[in-house]
């Protein structure tokens, strides 16, 4: 849309993004214990997840503007079960606040989910150079959040462990957006866009486990620890 001189662009695009599984690191062992775990967190793998990318555009006749974006994706998720076998599994070592560290007890199932997602949102002002070429220069806040469960039942009660982390970052940044093929009558194009920055990490976690068996609740216990920069 175009006023006074001005012209206003919205632009809404669809993002696939795919999420690696974290570093190894048993959660489950056999019983009895082995070199090989039943279940690690290596595993647990997520598929792809959707998410959209909204952006508004200011600009002048010359092509400088400045930009707003959001981006959302999620939820990243990712599930994996043992099967139900008497006495079958271990807490893998080092346990969970100390929980089965060595074992000593043995479970009959076990059950591991986890989940992310992803946010961020960019101002950026840009200058044009060329028809089909723009720098630019901004602030972002981008932010990563995690949990992981995991739930185990043995011969008399179970025990839940849960863990959230999210991490939000802030910082400027600086790009290159460029248009390197378009064809006019089609609409189709073809562009690349590369940005980098320096950014502030503000990171918080919460760790909790609870127990329990035929009566209720036995124990529970959480930790919350942050860091800012």
């Amino acid at each position: 849309r175009r006023q006074n001189g001005i012209y206003w662009t919205g632009r809404a695009d669809a993002l696939i993004l795919f999420r690696t599984a974290p570093a190894p690191r048993p959660l489950f062992d056999v019983n009895p214990a082995s070199s090989i775990p039943a279940l690690d967190a290596d595993q647990l793998e997520s598929g792809v997840a959707a998410g959209p990318r909204v952006s508004l555009l200011r600009r002048n006749a010359c092509g400088d503007g400045v930009e707003l974006t959001y981006i959302y994706s999620g939820v990243f998720s990712s599930q994996r079960s043992l099967p139900a076998v008497t006495d079958g599994y271990l807490t893998a070592a080092p346990g969970s606040f100390g929980n089965d560290s060595p074992p000593v007890k043995s479970l009959n199932s076990a059950n591991a989910l986890l989940t992310g997602e992803l946010q961020s949102a960019e101002f950026n002002r840009r200058w044009a150079v060329g028809r089909n070429i723009q720098f630019l220069g901004g602030f972002r806040w981008l932010n990563w959040s995690e949990s992981l469960a995991l739930a185990d039942s043995f011969t008399g009660g179970q025990d839940f462990y849960s863990t959230d982390c999210t991490n939000n970052l802030y910082g400027g940044q600086l790009g290159l957006d460029a248009l390197l093929w378009n064809h006019g009558p089609t609409g189709f194009r073809l562009e690349s866009l590369v940005k980098g920055g320096a950014y502030a990490n503000n990171a918080a976690q919460t760790s909790a486990i609870l127990q329990t068996d035929d009566i209720g609740v036995v124990s529970q216990t959480q930790i919350t620890v942050a860091r800012n920069p």
